[in-house]
């Protein structure tokens, strides 16, 4: 699953995915973007995010779930193809209860202090995730 898939970096990711023997699907803004997508550069199927129910589309796209996703725009369409990794989302889970995979946070309290921590991300000087906590609301 690729998103942008017709931009610079999604249309050559798609493209090296099915020379490696991937079943590929793009997710772009126009039909004639997915016709491109299909009919010239040899994905499997694409998605019209502006007109397509994007979970159902992602769903009968890929049956068996998406197995890797390559993200270029994030939001709402990342939210949609995240529904359909449940399988990874529950193995994931399960190697952090076991130990197995190790993550990190910084959380950063008070919105008055996230544009020092936005810094953090281009400085090099966090670690893991990093979180800006603006309520006494849990995340």
């Amino acid at each position: 699953m690729v998103s942008a898939a017709t931009g610079a970096v999604g249309s050559i990711v798609g493209q090296i995915a099915k020379i490696k023997g991937c079943c590929v699907v793009g997710i772009t803004g126009s039909d004639k973007k997915c016709r491109w997508l299909t009919q010239e550069l040899g994905f499997d199927a694409a998605i019209n995010y502006k007109t397509a129910d994007l979970e159902r589309a992602i769903a009968q796209s890929c049956p068996n779930g998406v197995d890797v996703y390559f993200d270029n725009v994030g939001g709402s369409i990342l939210d949609a193809v995240l529904t359909q990794v449940s399988e990874a989302i529950r193995e994931i889970g399960q190697w952090i209860d076991q130990g197995k995979i190790k993550h990190a946070a910084e959380i950063v309290e008070s919105l008055e202090n996230a544009p020092s921590a936005i810094l953090k991300l281009f400085d090099g000087n966090k670690k893991g995730k990093l979180i800006i906590k603006v309520s006494e609301e849990p995340i």
